[in-house]
């Protein structure tokens, strides 16, 4: 089995708790070490799932184990990400075991794709992207390092989701359109036109703000 650490202790990283659970239910792989944070996490909810926090992120570099990236901000993950290679240190791949794909699919390292996802044809995933529960991702689209994918996205067809580009819960991106990088797509927001890099557009059609 291949040891694993998870980098935070949020909500998001609680989540791949039990993702990791789900693989390891379906074929044992990984060895949960514990989670690394820098911050403040509710220790409450996090000794509630009965895995081991076990420091700062540094400590990453003297641990004989592949790590991921449980952090919603992909300009952050993007910092750490680099921060840990540079050290050293192996990304892993979570993959949902009910994870649905078509042919032509290649998901990047460090990249988390959770459970009741669909991803179609020619599609390809760049490095430590999260793909949330529910999202359907359509055919020929090109999805950058370090995207963020909340719950139950749609993203139509021929589309580029530029690096560190965040889509709210519930938001669509229609077909043939480019999300630039950095740029936020607010919850329940249609984007029917390009969304600028750096911007937040939000509402039905997406305006940015």
């Amino acid at each position: 089995m291949e040891r694993l650490v998870i980098i935070g202790a949020g909500g998001l990283a609680r989540e791949v708790v039990s993702l990791v659970d789900a693989i390891n239910a379906e074929t044992p792989k990984f060895d949960l070490l514990g989670a690394l944070d820098d911050g403040s996490p509710n220790e409450e909810r996090w000794n509630a799932i009965g895995v081991a926090l076990l420091g700062s992120v540094s400590m990453m570099k003297d641990l004989d184990a592949k790590f991921v990236i449980a952090i919603g901000d992909g300009k952050i993950r993007r910092k750490i990400a680099r921060a840990l290679v540079d050290d050293g240190c192996r990304p892993a791949t979570l993959l949902h075991p009910n994870l649905q794909t078509g042919r032509l699919v290649r998901i990047g390292a460090g990249s988390v794709v959770a459970g009741n996802v669909s991803i179609t044809t020619n599609v390809t995933v760049g490095d430590h992207v999260i793909i949330n529960p529910g999202c359907t991702i359509g055919h020929d689209v090109e999805i950058s390092d370090f995207v963020t994918l909340m719950p139950q996205v749609s993203v139509s067809g021929d589309t580029f989701l530029e690096e560190a580009a965040t889509l709210g819960v519930n938001s669509v991106v229609l077909q043939s359109l480019r999300i630039g990088e950095s740029a936020f797509l607010g919850a329940g927001a249609v984007a029917v036109r390009d969304v600028a890099g750096g911007t937040i557009a939000v509402g039905v059609p997406a305006r940015s703000r």
